[in-house]
């Protein structure tokens, strides 16, 4: 009993005299979370940066470059990410999330690869995807004129000088050949100008895009916005999520680049027409505005295979520009889906479906999860959903219950790790340690095998002395509390 006594009176005033620190650095740990290590992509550094659930640096790596936007550990080790230069990008298009090049860097920062793709017309943006052939599918803007654009039925008030049209390639880096490509650009219907080649009944062809569909307040060259692209080994199709129009996209990977840009071929038997959509219905001629289900939305993605729900989709809804109040929700759907012909369920009042949501997580607690922009979530094996909330730099897990097990704060502020004592400064809409994404890997992830996985101490600079990380598995013994180190908690668990 003395011993339990005294573990409270040291940890209490532990725990009081941190209580002027900012809200940086680990806030959560509790016993469910997952045991792995988290990958951050600060939006506004060159570096990135490998932590345990200790909030304590395991890798970093040091590049030349700022992201534009992610990144991803390979199964050998190396990381892949995009990259940009800022103004010396040599290219009209200079939108949010523009990118120029894609990198591989090795565990120990060395600089194996880089391929450029940007032009006076084309732009590199958002995301990338490995491929299990070790390919890489890299994200892209295209620029179409005024008269390109009204040459296909575009409405001219709607069009702000030129328009940017999405497209993907797949690039071999042992021989930097492009060998897979699919232009939206090649997949477009409208009923504004009977005059053109691409007139139709916009309701009549899910399986296109409506050129003149706009989910904007206002007109807006960046048409898409496509932010993320995601790839379905077992299927071989490729998910893009559209920030502007409310929607994601599913298309067929197994076409030539001859099939992609036409309506036949490929395991579809539909080239490179889109095999499912889902979102925004009133996109492709069904339902109404009040039919909207996602607002400005990241992270579209399937939950790979041996994972629990493998199969079904999540997505990342930020709420921009939600109807009523504004806040972010991870969704969970299950559409019904036949994998031997690549059909998913078709509803000729509804359009795709599901009308219902398998899983969701909203704070019932207005605006307390609530980014503008970015951002991203993904299952883990253990049934929990990382997720992060890119506009502040917030990356939490819960659980199926929608209880937050673990919890920490970016304190990547620009370039570098701040201090406790520092304030974080405003950029945006959040903070300027707003991070793009955050990927969790296990503990056992073949590319960290290796390695000897050191931890080097807490990102943030002038942590508290000591350093605790409470709840942790692996430290029996210790008093465990649920928050650190703000807001100070004084509900201890005595657990020896």
């Amino acid at each position: 009993m003395k011993k339990v006594l005294f573990v409270f009176f040291f940890f209490s005033f532990h725990l009081l005299s941190v209580a002027q620190t900012p809200e940086i650095g680990l806030m959560i740990n509790r016993e469910y979370s997952y045991d792995g290590y988290t990958l951050l992509m600060p939006l506004l550094s060159t570096d990135l940066f490998l932590i345990d659930n200790c909030g304590q640096e395991v890798n970093r790596w040091d590049t030349d470059l700022q992201p534009g936007n992610s990144a991803y550990i390979s199964p050998n080790g190396n990381l892949v990410r995009t990259a940009r230069s800022g103004d010396t990008i040599p290219t009209l298009i200079k939108g949010p999330g523009g990118g120029q090049y894609v990198q591989i860097y090795d565990w120990f920062g060395s600089l194996l690869w880089e391929f450029e793709y940007a032009s006076d017309s084309i732009q590199a943006h958002h995301d990338i995807q490995v491929l299990p052939n070790g390919n890489i599918l890299i994200l892209a803007w295209d620029l179409h004129s005024f008269d390109e654009c009204v040459s296909l039925g575009k409405d001219s008030t709607q069009i702000d000088e030129e328009v940017w049209g999405e497209h993907i390639i797949e690039v071999d880096p042992s021989t930097n050949e492009i060998v897979w490509e699919w232009w939206l650009w090649d997949h477009l219907i409208q009923d504004f100008d009977s005059t053109k080649s691409n007139f139709g009944v916009v309701k009549d062809h899910p399986e296109l895009m409506d050129i003149n569909f706009i989910n904007l307040p206002a007109p807006d060259r960046d048409w898409i916005h496509a932010n993320s692209i995601n790839y379905n080994p077992q299927l071989d199709l490729i998910m893009m999520n559209s920030r502007h129009t409310g929607e994601f996209y599913i298309i067929d990977h197994s076409t030539t680049t001859e099939e992609a840009a036409g309506h036949t071929g490929g395991r579809s038997g539909r080239g490179g027409d889109f095999i499912y959509r889902w979102g925004n219905p009133q996109a492709y001629g069904y339902g109404t505005a009040a039919d909207q289900r996602l607002f400005g939305s990241h992270d579209a993605r399937w939950i790979d295979k041996g994972l629990p729900d493998e199969g079904k989709i999540m997505v990342f809804d930020n709420g921009w520009f939600r109807p009523g109040r504004p806040f972010s929700e991870v969704l969970i759907i299950d559409p019904i889906f036949d994998e031997n012909t690549l059909t998913y369920e078709f509803s000729n009042v509804e359009g795709f479906g599901p009308q219902q949501i398998y899983w969701s997580y909203i704070d019932t607690t207005e605006n307390d999860f609530f980014s503008n922009y970015i951002s991203g979530a993904h299952p883990l094996p253990n049934k929990n959903v990382l997720i992060c909330e890119g506009d502040n730099g917030r990356i939490f897990e819960v659980n199926r219950e929608k209880e937050i097990v673990w919890e920490y704060i970016s304190p990547v502020q620009y370039d570098q790790p701040i201090s406790v004592n520092d304030t974080l400064q405003p950029f945006v809409t959040g903070t300027a340690n707003a991070c793009f994404r955050a990927t969790k890997y296990s503990t056992s992830y073949a590319g960290f095998e290796p390695y000897e996985l050191n931890t080097s101490g807490p990102l943030e600079k002038d942590y508290p002395q000591p350093y605790y990380c409470f709840g942790y598995k692996g430290q029996p013994g210790e008093v465990s509390v649920d928050i650190f180190p703000n807001p100070v908690s004084n509900t201890l668990t005595v657990s020896f």
